[in-house]
């Protein structure tokens, strides 16, 4: 597995809603990877870019035909996004792994609180 997050984000908080969603967002993704997708690896992304949190996972499994996976657990990832103004984007096909990409937006910065408004990603192993 390969996680890669912008260095900005090592520290920053974000509203409970946001990250409650991002937690949820991931855990899911990646529990669904390991659990149906036969996968040898699995890369995790996570970025602020343009006024959102964007997270992504994507696996080299089996794939699946997203609009018949959609009545079982992504359609409350999509739920959850959506609450909270955000999208859930999955691209896979069978035979071609798959890419989960939960889009967030975030709430504008105020001055001092922490937050990054750029993105240059670093990658851990």
């Amino acid at each position: 597995m390969t996680i890669s997050a912008s260095r900005k984000l090592r520290g920053v908080r974000f509203p409970a809603d946001i990250e409650d969603a991002a937690w949820y967002g991931l855990a899911e993704a990646m529990t669904n990877a390991l659990k149906h997708s036969t996968a040898t690896r699995l890369d995790v992304r996570l970025a602020q870019v343009s006024g959102r949190l964007e997270l992504e996972v994507a696996d080299d499994g089996s794939g699946f035909d997203p609009p018949q996976a959609a009545r079982f657990g992504l359609t409350a990832l999509a739920d959850r996004m959506a609450v909270l103004g955000g999208q859930l984007v999955v691209d896979s096909a069978p035979g071609d792994g798959a890419r989960v990409r939960m889009l967030l937006p975030l709430p504008a910065p105020t001055e001092g609180d922490g937050r990054c408004a750029s993105s240059s990603p670093t990658t851990a192993t």
